[in-house]
């Protein structure tokens, strides 16, 4: 913003625009180019123009995703999606806090770095004004068990519809429930990180094309279901 003092003339009386760090005793008059004189000076203004008004909706989309845009594509994607969303949560928080992580090896051992992932994603959902619903040590101490739960009951899963593939599915979504509290807590930060951007409001084309490819997976498990439990037969 450029300030300037509001000068008058003593000889042709009209109004000069002088920087506000600039001296009196050298400058003239821009009309006549009298010598201007100390103490006639008005009050500092700003000759900036106002703010042109922005319509949100054309502004870039943040790399913050809401809860439901993270929990429908963790689901689509059977819990892949998991990576795209930790990766940019790294990079937030290591840019905010000044982290030198290596996003890659805390996404390769998640499990181990998922204390150090939600104390400061609550660090920054603090400093926002977010209140978890739940201490912030139980969140890391959920996930790091459902995150568990996921990866040995889909190893130990067989080719067919058994307990341990509805295991998985359920662990998959009792996932959700502590990253829903890094999602509402690192997004709390979303106009103070990335201001001048717009959160999601719908999903993007490659996430229409992977919800697609997840409905053929979440139809194929719906039917084994209904075949493991013989609901089929009683229909």
């Amino acid at each position: 913003m450029n300030e300037f003092k509001v000068v008058l003339c003593p000889v042709c009386g009209k109004e000069n625009h002088i920087n506000a760090e600039s001296e009196i005793d050298d400058a003239t008059c821009e009309f006549c180019h009298a010598q201007l004189q100390p103490g006639s000076e008005q009050p500092v203004v700003s000759l900036t123009a106002p703010p042109k008004s922005v319509d949100p909706k054309t502004l870039p989309y943040s790399s913050m995703r809401p809860f439901w845009y993270v929990a429908l594509m963790m689901m689509m994607t059977i819990g892949l999606y998991r990576i795209v969303w930790l990766y940019r949560s790294w990079q937030i928080l290591n840019q905010h806090y000044k982290l030198k992580n290596n996003i890659i090896f805390n996404i390769w051992f998640d499990p181990f770095f998922s204390f150090r992932f939600f104390k400061y994603a609550f660090f920054l959902g603090k400093e926002c004004g977010y209140k978890p619903f739940m201490p912030t040590i139980i969140y890391p101490i959920l996930y790091f068990i459902f995150l568990i739960s996921v990866a040995v009951s889909s190893r130990i899963s067989g080719n067919e519809m058994d307990w341990y593939e509805i295991g998985m599915v359920v662990s998959l979504a009792l996932l959700l429930i502590p990253i829903h509290g890094a999602v509402k807590a690192i997004n709390a930060g979303h106009t103070v990180i990335e201001p001048d951007t717009q959160m999601r409001t719908k999903l993007s084309a490659w996430s229409i094309v992977f919800v697609c490819l997840g409905s053929l997976f979440w139809l194929g498990f719906t039917l084994s279901c209904l075949e493991y439990f013989h609901v089929i037969d009683k229909i």
